[in-house]
């Protein structure tokens, strides 16, 4: 930092100090100058202090204003354990903190003003990445504390009493009275977690509402008895950990729960306890999961199942899934069996669905299979042929997306007039498909786009039904094979005058775009042309007035055209006030020959 930062006597604000070494830079006890700081001060580069006794002259004690300290070591910190004690120690700030975050700290245990119970203003506290600590200190004591994180703490196997209180303590005293967050990250030899003990009606974390608990592979002893207050529960790498040790007096009241890459004892353990109010689950990197938990059953109140990563699972639980879930989304779940369909009509209250690399037995998909549908999304479902709409009902359907299923060849078994709700239809890289639902696109998309179908292109574009789609603002079209609806679209002037988003992506061999088809589109404000090779030119005099916004890649002939240096037609489309040829920003105030700016 320069030196002469400590003559702005008056500094109100310094975000962060950085101490120098003893040839460059400013020492720890040079804050002494700046006595006036106040609101958040970040203190950096710790190691770099030789004499502790200098962070005395800080004075950070008397340092009222400051609500927020940051104290930071760097991670090669290779000071002697008690040196780095005696420094932590110096640095006692004023108990009017409010949040206090250690970082890097390489003393084996913590001074004794971390955590003492005069900080009662503090409701924030951060500690990380104290390699060599054995315990923690008892943060049950500060009396407003909110929010606690705990990670990278390599050495601390047992977390206690310690915890709690650091000398004797009434009967009455109650631990963490207002905690509402508390998170425990990267713990790799923490074992056992010893629950308080002291009188039975005070417990701790009466107010705890999200706890986390990650990378925690050894933990598997008892958790906290009483957690009145929780509803959410994240539980990330803690193979050993099973849900014996989780206390059905607080594992009722969760309403998210989030369980990664757990142990098949914690998601079979928790068919045990009734989660009644279980809101939204998540059951991620799971790889030996055989079977849903029956818990997703008899979550009565369940509106989220989000399934990830579970190769090996085959089944939903034969009493399928409770009639309250709204949201389903399945994800890398390649042998799992879809729902049985004598189940579906029970799911009324399903409104997305989304299927990706999953459920490859699927060979056909009824649309009309869940009467709440709004959202399906389809992504590598390998075995996928045909979508159908048995009982040619009206559907919900406002979004449906279809991405890489090898075999779908029709939809010719769904009517238009069922998707009369339709607004987002996404149709990519589907090369059997050969068919559109009955009668054409239906008459309210707003999002149309069909990359990658060239297997569409033999369909006669007055069977399109683009005249009816006077809501359609975005249009995306990819692959060679599509270049003859395109044209024939902007030549019979049958492109919806409502799009204000076009893009036009490999289409090899188209070679022109109709001016007049382009020119009558005057909504259109972003035109997007990548890797056409053939190309040549745009309609110059036709481009609608309202395009705001021109990108073009990977388009040879046209960069040749309108190249910003030297480009002879690029005085024709200056007109437009954004315009980007590979990634380069054209400037409109540059003048090419001259390398000036007007």
């Amino acid at each position: 930092m320069p030196t002469q930062i400590t003559e702005l006597q008056n500094l109100q604000s310094l975000s962060s100090f950085m101490v120098g070494k003893l040839s460059n830079g400013l020492g720890i006890k040079e804050l002494n100058k700046l006595p006036h700081l106040q609101g958040k001060l970040s203190i950096l580069k710790l190691q770099n202090v030789v004499d502790s006794e200098d962070a005395l002259d800080a004075n950070l004690r008397r340092r009222e204003k400051i609500e927020d300290l940051v104290l930071k070591w760097d991670g090669d910190d290779t000071q002697d354990s008690q040196i780095v004690k005696m420094l932590l120690d110096m640095l006692q700030p004023s108990t009017n903190l409010q949040r206090l975050t250690i970082d890097y700290y390489g003393g084996t245990s913590f001074p004794k003003w971390v955590g003492d119970s005069s900080f009662t203003y503090i409701t924030f506290l951060s500690v990380s990445n104290c390699k060599y600590c054995f315990s923690l200190p008892p943060f049950g004591q500060l009396p407003s504390l909110k929010e606690l994180l705990i990670r990278r703490m390599g050495l601390v196997q047992i977390i206690g009493r310690e915890f709690y209180y650091n000398r004797v303590q009434p009967s009455s005293f109650q631990p963490f009275p207002l905690l509402e967050i508390l998170e425990f990250e990267d713990m790799p030899v923490w074992e056992e977690w010893i629950p308080f003990e002291g009188e039975a009606a005070k417990f701790p974390f009466p107010h705890l509402r999200q706890l986390r608990l990650s990378y925690c592979p050894m933990l598997r002893g008892d958790m906290p008895v009483k957690l009145p207050s929780l509803t959410k529960v994240y539980i990330s790498n803690c193979e050993q950990l099973e849900a014996k040790s989780l206390s059905s007096q607080w594992i009722t009241s969760i309403e998210e729960l989030k369980i990664l890459q757990g142990g098949q004892g914690l998601l079979r353990a928790l068919d045990d306890y009734s989660l009644s109010s279980l809101k939204h689950l998540t059951i991620q990197r799971c790889y030996n999961l055989q079977c849903l938990p029956r818990m997703t059953v008899n979550c009565h109140c369940l509106q989220e199942l989000f399934l990830f990563g579970a190769p090996s699972i085959m089944f939903f639980p034969t009493d399928s899934l409770p009639t309250s879930l709204q949201r389903l989304l399945i994800q890398d779940c390649e042998k799992l069996e879809f729902m049985p369909q004598e189940s579906w009509r029970s799911q009324t209250s399903i409104e997305e669905l989304i299927i990706d690399n999953s459920c490859h037995s699927l060979i056909s998909f009824p649309l009309d299979c869940f009467p709440r549908l709004k959202k399906l999304v389809v992504f590598q479902c390998h075995n996928l042929e045909t979508f159908t709409n048995v009982g040619r009902s009206d559907l919900s359907l406002e979004k449906l997306a279809v991405h890489h299923c090898q075999k779908l060849g029709s939809m010719s078994e769904v009517h238009v007039n069922s998707l009369a709700s339709l607004q987002f239809f996404s149709l990519e890289w589907l090369p059997n498909l050969e068919s559109l639902p009955q009668c054409g696109l239906p008459s309210n998309l707003r999002y149309l786009i069909i990359p990658g179908c060239n297997g569409l292109s033999p369909i006669p574009f007055e069977n399109w039904g683009f005249h009816r789609l006077t809501s359609l603002s975005q249009f995306e079209v990819e692959g060679s094979g599509i270049e003859n609806i395109l044209q024939n679209l902007l030549k019979n002037q049958m492109m919806p005058t409502s799009l204000v988003r076009m893009v036009i992506s490999d289409v090899h061999n188209l070679e022109l775009l109709d001016g007049k088809g382009l020119h009558r589109l005057t909504s259109l404000k972003r035109l997007s042309i990548y890797g056409c090779p053939k190309l040549e030119s745009l309609p110059e005099d036709c481009l609608p007035s309202s395009l705001l916004f021109l990108n073009i890649w990977s388009c040879p002939k046209l960069e040749a055209r309108y190249h910003f240096q030297g480009g002879r037609h690029l005085s024709k489309i200056t007109h437009i006030p954004t315009i980007i040829i590979n990634g380069e920003y054209h400037d409109p105030w540059y003048i090419p020959s001259k390398g000036l700016r007007r």
